[in-house]
């Protein structure tokens, strides 16, 4: 099955918790650490002497940070301390019907700033714990 792909800017993206809360006033979602593990597998094959080699091992999706305007009170950023430490589902909704992320995930940090000249902002990072869905929408 086709679909189309687009550039696109965050505008109108939403960022849901369990399907409780969408989290509101976002300003950015970044997606960060993914890798693959590798499993070291040098012998004396000819041919080979004198380089390592190695096969893949894990995957590892990373982690995603998400980014928001801090508002006291926000029952979204309230409930989001009621999740840290705890594996919760997250449903990533791209603007402009381009398609969600879905994936399940553990809440490690929640830190907000209130500086003097600029608004305050909260910063939500998750660890990602297996694999990220895409559906196109």
């Amino acid at each position: 099955m086709s679909f189309s792909t687009a550039a696109f800017v965050g505008a109108g993206q939403t960022f849901e918790i369990n399907g409780d809360y969408s989290l509101t006033r976002l300003t950015d979602i970044t997606y960060s650490g993914s890798k693959v593990d590798t499993a070291d597998t040098t012998d004396t094959s000819v041919g080979q002497a004198g380089y390592k080699t190695f096969i893949a091992g894990l995957q590892d999706a990373g982690d995603v940070t998400i980014k928001g305007v801090w508002y006291p009170g926000d029952l979204s950023q309230e409930f989001v301390k009621t999740t840290l430490g705890a594996t919760a589902t997250f449903v990533h909704t791209l603007p402009n019907s381009l398609g969600t992320l879905s994936f399940s995930g553990l809440c490690i940090s929640y830190d907000h700033s209130a500086p003097m000249e600029k608004a305050g902002e909260y910063t939500l990072k998750v660890k990602i714990s297996g694999s990220i869905t895409y559906a196109h929408s």
